[in-house]
């Protein structure tokens, strides 16, 4: 993630773990985050979930028990 941020030009932005996920150790300022964002919209993919209002799945809780989600 931190050399996608550095390929990106994100001067501010540090990743704590590969996922992206929130860390101790992550940060970055909104400008680099609204940069980013515009990245993201060159994806068709990205545009198309983004755009999703709702979905529906079944979600397994490991003990054959199931729950839906909305």
């Amino acid at each position: 993630m931190n050399k996608l941020s550095k390929s990106l030009n994100l001067k501010h932005t540090k990743f704590g773990n590969p996922h992206g996920l929130p860390h101790q150790d992550g940060r970055s300022t909104s400008y680099d985050v609204a940069k980013l964002c515009c990245t993201c919209m060159k994806i068709d993919l990205f545009r198309i979930i983004i755009g999703t209002r709702a979905y529906k799945c079944v979600i397994g809780n490991g003990d054959n028990k199931y729950r839906r989600e909305v």
